[in-house]
């Protein structure tokens, strides 16, 4: 021994160091950071080298929550939500709501002799009206409500109820630890940026903020940036259960025609986010960043062998009366979701993938962490780029993966 103070473990809580604090802050702040901090503590114990990872658009700032988690573990968890956010086109089977096209002689008859001052106004204030309404159940009871709200809401209406396909597409996505060092270059400099513009913000001591507590990146995407449970938060699943409810339970006010109109608007919306097959053979996973793709095809191919395996091994184990079996297993499938988490994965220690050690090491530097993805039928494919096709690559390491988890 020299004498010398020992290097911090590389994983230990010391990464994620609590801000100075100058004041006194109440005790009820006290207790949730220092919950906050226990819980984050428990992530880096020196016996547990796995870390919570964090799945983030640079671009957008944005996170998932559901990747807030240790990456081995949620690997093979279903990831359509991150394959939905990805998909830049509705499917040829979109139809758009056009529910009050021949009422508009009738709303403009309608509007001379109205009575409510509300409808008496001009439609180009009531088209502003409509443009701050956020929420799309609000919107579609306004326009219900009378056929003139309906003709001059219904582009509001739209622009609710059929979100823009893919929101992610075309932004830099990368699933970290919360101990990196460094990151890909593509992302580098937008990182440290992001994260040293959250240290310089002040502290407790002269902000009210309670979620300014930890310090670099990792206190950045948890304090700043917008946390969605799943992105299918894009595809507006609470108003379509409000939606639903109104439709079935007694409602009062509500008359069969409001019902009716409801069901309506409901079918075309459901009617669009089921025309979304990530099934469909002619799509691709585009790397924009590096001019690569993945056919589905070959995704396919993958999930046949995929269960041609398991229940193979479900069969020799049923034979030899085995107490640990997968008969209950019928198909094994994944899609571009889980696909594009094997190569986005970004940690400076490979024991921090909590996986396999014979696959942990060429997953711990993905090698499209930080680019740009889009997914789209191969037809749309940007002619100018010289796509290389590696579904091959790909999918071998998917399968090494699969044979080490599973078999």
């Amino acid at each position: 021994m020299n004498g010398s103070a020992a290097a911090p473990h590389p994983y230990s809580t010391t990464r994620l160091k609590p801000r100075a604090h100058t004041r006194r802050i109440s005790t009820s702040t006290l207790a949730r950071h220092l919950s906050l901090f226990s819980t984050t503590s428990n992530l880096f114990q020196h016996n547990d080298m796995s870390a919570h990872f964090l799945l983030v658009n640079v671009d957008a700032r944005e996170s998932v929550g559901g990747a807030d988690a240790k990456f081995g573990e949620i690997f093979w968890e279903p990831k359509n939500d991150l394959a939905l956010s990805l998909v830049k086109y509705w499917g040829p089977e979109r139809r758009t709501l056009n529910i009050w096209k021949d009422k508009e002689v009738t709303a403009r008859e309608a509007k001379i002799s109205a009575k409510s001052a509300l409808l008496r106004l001009p439609n180009e204030i009531l088209a502003a009206m409509f443009d701050e309404i956020d929420d799309l159940e609000s919107c579609a009871c306004l326009c219900i409500s009378h056929d003139i709200l309906g003709v001059v809401g219904e582009a509001r209406l739209r622009e609710l109820a059929l979100p823009k396909a893919g929101p992610w597409a075309g932004h830099r996505l990368i699933c970290c630890s919360p101990n990196c060092d460094t990151y890909p270059s593509s992302v580098h400099d937008e990182i440290v940026a992001q994260a040293a513009a959250y240290d310089a913000l002040p502290g407790p001591e002269e902000s009210d903020s309670d979620s300014d507590f930890y310090s670099g990146f990792p206190g950045c995407v948890h304090a700043t940036y917008e946390r969605r449970e799943s992105p299918r938060s894009w595809y507006s699943e609470q108003w379509n259960a409000e939606l639903f409810d109104r439709m079935v339970c007694p409602t009062p006010g509500f008359t069969r025609r409001d019902r009716k109109m409801l069901f309506t608007i409901y079918s075309v919306v459901n009617g669009v986010l089921g025309s979304i097959k990530l099934s469909a053979s002619d799509l691709v996973l585009c790397n924009l960043s590096k001019g690569e793709y993945v056919r589905n095809n070959a995704v396919a191919e993958f999930n046949s062998w995929a269960t041609d395996e398991l229940q193979a091994d479900a069969r020799e184990r049923a034979a030899s009366n085995s107490h640990y079996s997968r008969t209950s297993l019928r198909y094994f499938s994944i899609t571009f979701g889980i696909v594009l988490f094997s190569r986005i994965c970004w940690a400076d220690y490979v024991q921090e993938c909590s996986m396999n050690e014979h696959v942990a090491d060429r997953i711990a530097k993905g090698p499209w962490a930080g680019d740009r993805f889009e997914i789209v039928p191969a037809a749309k494919m940007d002619p100018t780029v010289e796509w290389k096709d590696v579904s091959e690559e790909v999918m071998a390491l998917m399968r090494d993966m699969f044979e080490y988890e599973y078999r």
